[in-house]
């Protein structure tokens, strides 16, 4: 793919978009294809002409003229980009922060347009948008929309940003994605380092920020004299500014300016996040937070703001806290005494921000992600080989539709089920069917691991005001229940019905606790397959008579690209399978495989593990007795003289499998092609298998 990357600025400059625009050049290169830069582009003229537009407005009008954002400007790029473009073949072009580069441009090429908020979002919200000129808001919202016009898909990193999008500028929903940005820098401590981390003697605080009053150093100064009040030793690190006359303490230390361009100051912020406790930044204005991302990489929780794009990156209890938008520094340090004094909890919460880190908060993760993007908008989607048309195993179909949903329900989550449907009474019109799959529907919930899993169906469009309620719904179970946080819910509408995420829009989700309006969940034939052959109905029709199709051959094709598409491209990642999390995930889901393509069934993760262990060759016993140790956190000590060999060791473990379901799958085609019944001729579908030796 080849890919033509358009900004303003230098691409390979790191300062530019305070690093982003170099790491997203640097990621797309890694996942997607070949880039091309187009900038920088030249614009002196244009900018001095907008300079003078600017101070004739503040001296008559005491307005402000954002002219890095006018017509000015967006012709020139418009003009100059065509000409870059010119006699060259791209499959597309990205644009990041690049509304106004994108939105004159006169192209027949495919564009991404990437950014962390609108223009409107901004107005009056950042200081850098504010008291602008009429003229000035006019000419952005009409560059803001023709972009989104313009382009054939937008990424945001928030829903916050996405949600205005399509609701203050009308873009298509399809076309508008959610991925979070990564920490901008190069190398980040060890998992192990990340994960020793405990209570310092004196609580230190970091407040990490390029300007004083918009990240609220004012709030963190309060709350060093508050914890003081409390009777807990802290101290407060100020690094990227320097504080105003006013704010002086002995405890206080001021480090105007890092530059992590510079080898020598990189190490010295690093040591800076690993001395810290917390990272404090009660910030009144902020997009997204690229510096949330950094700390969680150490393990550093972060306290801050609820506020414009910051919910993306920190959720509550997972990697920090945030804090209403009028809270000050007696409630920051309330917070900050009952983690630091509690250090099981301070500990938990440290580990939990460095998974935060590993997950999603990195820019592997958010490459990954905009290569599907980019293949989806390209339709360079992996071309499926034959179909496969096989039957499924045939087992007898025993209905528990009409008995009572008590009997298939744990009795632990029943008040927890009760409850959410009974939150969900004001909302009852847009419900068609409400429906449990996953562990509770195979009778296999285990009340440490499982997750309870339901897919909703929906009918016609939320409101702001209605999403606002689902959300508050969720966060008062997760409040009021023991498992609410574990309640994962997808709110599909019933146009969608028996399709996959990448044929949709994205949809309400509640994951791990954390509500989104638009996002995707797990949702593809596998999960369809279940809704209609094994789900509990809570509400609306039997799951029978729902009006779509989902064959076995879709299952199957699912495993297989499942196979090779998502699991070749983590074994490229070798070093995640030095994690317990990867590790586990990786054997279990491959012995689900195992079992869907040469049995015919969908069965849970332990009972795959328990089969597979009495099934596969004694090689693979030590992976499955790990992965088991893993999963329901045994005190026994790895089967592994080290992670690193272990991690070879899944990875021949992944090929094993990938080579045998191949042939599994073949056999089973042809089988079909000869005309054989699979239920009569030894089908490794319908077969129990021999022990392997």
């Amino acid at each position: 793919m080849k890919i033509a990357l358009l900004h303003a600025y230098d691409t390979h400059d790191r300062r530019s978009w305070s690093g982003t625009v170099y790491y997203i050049a640097r990621t797309l290169e890694k996942y997607s294809g070949e880039v091309f830069h187009l900038g920088p582009i030249p614009r002196f003229k244009e900018m001095l002409v907008g300079k003078v537009i600017n101070k004739i407005s503040q001296t008559f009008f005491r307005k402000n003229f954002r002219y890095h954002c006018s017509f000015l400007l967006a012709n020139r790029y418009a003009k100059v980009a065509a000409q870059r473009l010119a006699g060259q073949s791209f499959d597309v072009i990205v644009a990041p922060a690049g509304a106004t580069e994108i939105a004159f441009l006169d192209t027949n090429i495919p564009i991404v347009l990437i950014e962390d908020a609108t223009y409107g979002l901004l107005f009056d919200y950042n200081p850098a948008f504010s008291d602008l000129l009429a003229r000035s808001i006019y000419e952005m919202n009409t560059l803001q929309t023709l972009a989104l016009k313009k382009a054939s898909a937008v990424i945001y990193s928030s829903a916050w940003a996405a949600r205005s999008a399509i609701e203050d500028y009308g873009a298509d929903p399809a076309k508008v994605h959610v991925v979070p940005f990564g920490a901008n820098f190069d190398e980040w401590p060890p998992q192990e380092v990340a994960l020793a981390r405990k209570p310092s003697d004196r609580c230190r605080l970091l407040f990490l920020a390029t300007g004083w009053a918009r990240k609220g150093g004012d709030i963190a100064f309060e709350t060093l004299l508050k914890l003081e009040e409390l009777g807990i030793a802290a101290e407060l690190i100020v690094c990227g500014c320097t504080p105003p006359k006013a704010f002086v303490h002995e405890r206080m230390r001021v480090i105007p300016f890092l530059d992590k361009n510079d080898q020598r100051q990189r190490r010295e912020l690093d040591h800076l996040f690993m001395m810290s406790d917390f990272l404090l930044v009660p910030t009144r204005a902020d997009a997204y937070g690229l510096v949330f991302c950094e700390a969680n990489a150490f393990g550093l929780p972060v306290i801050t703001t609820h506020t414009g794009g910051v919910p993306e990156v920190v959720r509550d209890g997972e990697n920090g806290f945030l804090l209403p938008y009028d809270a000050g520094g007696a409630a920051y340090a309330e917070v900050i005494a009952s983690l630091y004094r509690d250090e099981p909890r301070y500990v938990q919460l440290a580990r939990t921000s460095r998974a935060a880190f590993e997950s999603r908060l990195n820019w592997d993760a958010w490459g990954v992600a905009v290569k599907h993007i980019l293949a989806d908008l390209l339709g360079h989607e992996s071309p499926r080989s034959q179909r496969i048309e096989v039957r499924p195993k045939k087992v007898e179909d025993i209905s528990v539709e009409d008995i009572s949903v008590e009997e298939f329900i744990p009795t632990s989550i029943q008040p927890l089920i009760d409850d959410y449907l009974h939150a969900l009474e004001p909302l009852r019109s847009h419900f068609y069917g409400i429906y449990i799959y996953g562990s509770i529907a195979f009778g296999a919930f285990e009340e440490l691991e499982s997750d309870i899993d339901i897919l909703a169906l929906t009918h016609g469009e939320w409101t702001t005001q209605e999403l606002a309620q689902l959300n508050a719904l969720h966060t008062k179970l997760i409040g009021a229940h023991q498992r609410g946080n574990r309640l994962d819910v997808l709110y599909i509408p019933l146009r969608n019905l028996g399709k996959c995420n990448r044929k949709i829009a994205p949809y309400p989700t509640i994951q791990h606790g954390n509500f989104s309006p638009a996002r995707y969940g797990d949702l593809n034939y596998i999960t369809w397959w279940t809704v209609k052959n094994n789900s509990i109905r809570l509400l609306g029709p039997k799951r029978s008579t729902l009006p779509f199709e989902v064959t076995w051959q879709d299952v199957l094709e699912t495993m297989r690209n499942t196979l090779h598409s998502y699991w070749v491209s983590r074994a490229r990642r070798p070093y995640l399978f030095q994690r317990d999390d990867w590790f586990e995930f990786a054997v279990t889901t491959h012995c689900r495989i195992m079992t869907t393509i040469e049995e015919g069934e969908i069965i849970t993760k332990s009972v795959a593990l328990k089969r597979w262990r009495a099934r596969l060759p004694a090689r693979w016993r030590p992976l499955i007795d790990e992965a088991w140790r893993i999963r329901y956190h045994l005190d026994s000590p790895s089967l592994y003289r080290s992670r690193l060999k272990r991690a070879i060791e899944i990875l021949a473990f992944m090929k094993y499998v990938r080579e045998r379901e191949d042939k599994a799958l073949e056999d089973l085609l042809r089988g079909e092609r000869s005309g054989v019944d699979p239920e009569t001729s030894g089908s490794p579908s319908i077969m129990p298998l021999r022990k392997e030796r």
